[in-house]
């Protein structure tokens, strides 16, 4: 009877953690820091020009990529999904210099700036290419100002309960 009663909770616990709580994080980069809640990778040489031969800053007009790329990940996220990010930005070279790539679990979303010297906006949702895993921006001469992301945790409740009712099955088989 126990059992039974664990095995129904477990199964509302489930039902009940797709509505997670939707949480929104933004790092503004023109604060000149960044926040740990992301993780941005400006080690690697992407854009094939050589060790030593890329130009970042970090500062009051935000992160300026030049000739390079940066790929973000979402360290923050752990245990939940990460359902919408958007980059604002400004491009100084070129309609299409800067280019941007989000990967998600079912596909990927491209796009490229559209205008010069004016502040843009990249949007990706996990609608159209599953749960987001990472974002990549490839520029010449781009200030990435902003980045935002909606990102949904399971319901703390649902955990419990699948935690309970692990550990009923646990002590039923002693």
């Amino acid at each position: 009877m126990i059992k039974r009663a664990l095995m129904a909770a477990a199964v509302v616990a489930i039902a009940g953690s797709a509505s997670g709580q939707i949480l929104s994080v933004t790092d503004d980069l023109t604060d000149g820091l960044f926040d740990a809640f992301f993780s941005y990778d400006l080690s690697s040489d992407f854009a094939g020009n050589g060790v030593g031969g890329d130009f970042n800053e970090l500062g009051a007009s935000g992160l300026l990529l030049a000739s390079d790329e940066v790929l973000i990940t979402f360290p923050g996220a752990a245990g939940g999904n990460v359902l919408e990010v958007n980059i604002s930005f400004i491009d100084f070279t070129g309609v299409g210099a800067t280019e941007f790539e989000a990967i998600g679990l079912g596909g990927m979303a491209n796009d490229a700036n559209t205008t010069v010297g004016q502040l843009e906006s990249f949007h990706a949702s996990s609608s159209s290419i599953g749960f987001i895993q990472s974002a990549q921006v490839g520029a010449f001469e781009t200030y990435i100002k902003s980045i935002t992301v909606r990102y949904e945790v399971p319901a703390p409740a649902g955990t419990a309960v699948l935690g309970l009712a692990g550990l009923g099955a646990m002590r039923r088989r002693r």
